[in-house]
């Protein structure tokens, strides 16, 4: 294989396994705070000492979001959301959003 692929392998990986990765950090004593949408300057997280984790969309189901939020808001919103609601970003401190 080549160094590209194997690179690109690693890549997926990580981004595979990144919510066990970021409990294990939390699980070391880290505090991680997520960040929603690119306009969030990650660098002032890693500033202040926190690790950044990037939440993002995923399913299209948000049976609870749609109890706080309109069907029409945008999706990937509605499903971080979700992802509160459901318990998978159980490992964060904080969360930054910033309005686009």
């Amino acid at each position: 294989m080549t160094k590209e692929l194997e690179t690109v392998k690693q890549f997926r990986s990580l981004f595979m396994n990144r919510y066990q990765e970021a409990r294990q950090l939390k699980a070391q004593g880290q505090r991680i705070v997520g960040w929603i949408c690119t306009y969030v300057p990650e660098e002032i997280i890693h500033a202040a000492g926190l690790f950044p984790f990037r939440v993002i969309g995923g399913s299209p189901e948000t049976p609870r979001a749609v109890a706080f939020l309109y069907s029409n808001k945008c999706s990937v919103v509605r499903n971080c959301v979700e992802q509160g609601l459901s318990g998978s970003l159980d490992f964060l401190d904080g969360i930054v959003a910033c309005n686009t």
